[in-house]
């Protein structure tokens, strides 16, 4: 299974979100860019500096509307019966779960749950964007 590998990342001149491959270095530094030439063990990274506490990762899913869904994303995901009919909505942050190795949904009540993939989904924000949407 393939998926896109990307992230996405708070600038820290202007706030706004930008994407792309992400690099590391030092301890707080974290980049957003792309990556550019290859020559050998040499590799040209044209990044810009983000705040590392908001760096999310690219699930590989898009909503209803085909927008992108990143880590730390709320969501509302459907669910349907064998008939078609809707039957559940759940809400709740996307985060990775490092032990399950997978994307989780954090309810609002603290439970993590496992993402239904025949889900519909639609991303309603994000936690550093819409942090009210958490106390739903």
């Amino acid at each position: 299974m393939n998926r896109e590998i990307k992230f996405r990342g708070k600038r820290i001149d202007n706030g706004e979100w930008i994407y792309g491959s992400y690099a590391k270095c030092c301890e707080s530094d974290g980049y957003i860019g792309k990556i550019g030439e290859v020559a050998g063990d040499d590799i040209k990274f044209n990044g810009i500096l983000v705040d590392t506490k908001m760096v999310c990762e690219y699930t590989g899913r898009k909503d209803k509307n085909q927008k992108e869904i990143y880590e730390f994303d709320y969501v509302e995901i459907q669910t349907l019966e064998d008939m078609g009919e809707r039957i559940d909505k759940q809400y709740g942050l996307i985060i990775y779960e490092p032990e399950a190795l997978q994307y989780l949904l954090l309810t609002n009540k603290g439970e993590k749950l496992l993402i239904n993939p025949y889900g519909i989904f639609t991303k309603l924000g994000n936690k550093f964007d819409n942090p009210e949407l958490l106390e739903k």
